[in-house]
């Protein structure tokens, strides 16, 4: 079962007619497909920029081999294999949608979201404050809110350290960023799996 070039094409000129012809949209066509790149939320964050998206999604064996000849770009969500495109479809809606504004209601908390700055993101506590033993770090019950963003930060740098490595391959440190490492010997183990001193752009 492949599906047929004529329908995917007919469906995507008529969709795209009913957007206005204007040079300053920014447009793309995706389609998700196990041949594309793979999907990260750098990713995201880009096609977020868009002001019009349209994902074309295969479903059996795959597609005509002419309707790749329309699409901007391929994305794979990683390396399996689903009955159809709709699910990846969904799950691109989803991630670039709560990146845009007033889909959060509160955008901080977005900004702190595992892969947004590269990192995983850093251990959630609610009350109580202690549940079985188990304690809130005393640093969030502090009000020190500068203490509190930089242990934040190191549980992100250690969590990915421990679980993710290779996603310190691209992260861009700040200056006061790499100051934090420095302070709490964090700096070598982090040289050591990005392949260098971690860069800083901001």
């Amino acid at each position: 079962m492949v599906l047929q070039v004529e329908p995917f094409v007919n469906c995507l000129e008529d969709i795209q007619s009913r957007v206005p012809e204007k040079k300053s949209l920014r447009r793309k066509v995706l389609m998700v497909t196990p041949e594309g790149r793979v999907y990260n939320q750098r990713l995201a964050r880009d096609l977020a920029e868009h002001d019009h998206l349209l994902v074309l999604c295969g479903h059996y064996k795959g597609m005509d081999e002419r309707v790749h000849h329309y699409v901007d770009e391929k994305i794979s969500l990683g390396d399996y294999v689903l009955s159809g495109g709709e699910l990846p479809a969904m799950i691109l809606v989803d991630s670039v949608a709560r990146l845009l504004p007033g889909a959060v209601s509160d955008f901080e908390s977005v900004a702190t979201d595992s892969h947004y700055n590269g990192l995983l993101g850093a251990p959630c506590y609610t009350r109580p404050r202690e549940f079985r033993g188990m304690k809130v770090p005393d640093v969030l019950l502090s009000g020190n809110h500068r203490k509190i963003e930089e242990w934040r930060f190191l549980q992100s740098v250690e969590i990915t350290l421990t679980l993710r490595p290779e996603l310190l391959q691209t992260v861009e440190f700040t200056k006061e960023e790499i100051k934090i490492l420095k302070k709490h010997k964090l700096l070598e183990k982090v040289k050591g799996v990005s392949n260098g001193y971690p860069s800083s752009s901001k």
